[in-house]
């Protein structure tokens, strides 16, 4: 039995059947969230490719190779998404601190007094949990200072480098959608020609 030849990658359809377009963009909606706080699931950027190759289960190598350009690009949105959360938490803590240091300075708080009540407030804030977020917010309102505010500040503070970050995501969920859209459209075509799978031919 002959080699049959290798499919060639099908150019964007012009018309996507709505219903695919749909099916599709679910596909991407469900690819892996993002861990409640950086650093915390230090194997999350491994785990990406599994769960994205389990999501979208290739059958040949042509298949494989855009689920892995999925897998790349989720990788890579969720890298920006980490960075984006981190650059603002950091700036919301720098606020926190600095307002409840003065506040304290201003009461005439002992300099034990104060760094012992920071870090206890930066404990909070860093571990993500919605019980300590709300003790560090009780603990700032006590000093006249609004945590939700802080987080709105924070946001207007690092404008500049959220919108670098936003912009870069974008970019990826574009071509992410994209590749899925060519694997859906690969697919297709594949069933439609009947081309059998890459492991399936045989000389």
């Amino acid at each position: 039995m002959s080699r049959k030849p290798a499919p060639k990658r099908p150019g964007p359809s012009k018309s996507p059947d709505p219903a695919e377009v749909t099916r599709t963009q679910d596909l991407a909606a469900r690819l892996p969230s993002v861990p409640p706080a950086p650093g915390e699931h230090p194997d999350h950027a491994a785990t990406i490719p599994l769960v994205v190759h389990d999501r979208f289960a290739p059958r040949n190598g042509f298949e494989t190779v855009l689920v892995e350009e999925i897998a790349d690009l989720t990788r890579r949105i969720r890298t920006d998404e980490h960075r984006m959360e981190q650059i603002h938490r950091i700036k919301r803590n720098d606020l926190a601190v600095t307002a409840l240091t003065r506040s304290l300075t201003a009461k005439g708080a002992t300099a034990e007094t104060s760094d012992r009540m920071v870090d206890e407030l930066l404990a909070a804030l860093s571990s993500g949990g919605a019980k300590d977020r709300q003790e560090a917010s009780d603990t700032l309102a006590r000093y006249g200072i609004d945590l939700d505010q802080l987080d709105a500040q924070a946001w207007v503070a690092c404008a500049g480098y959220i919108e670098q970050l936003n912009r870069q995501i974008a970019g990826c969920r574009r071509q992410r959608q994209q590749v899925i859209e060519d694997l859906e459209r690969l697919r297709r075509a594949a069933a439609r020609d009947g081309i059998a799978d890459a492991e399936d031919v045989t000389d």
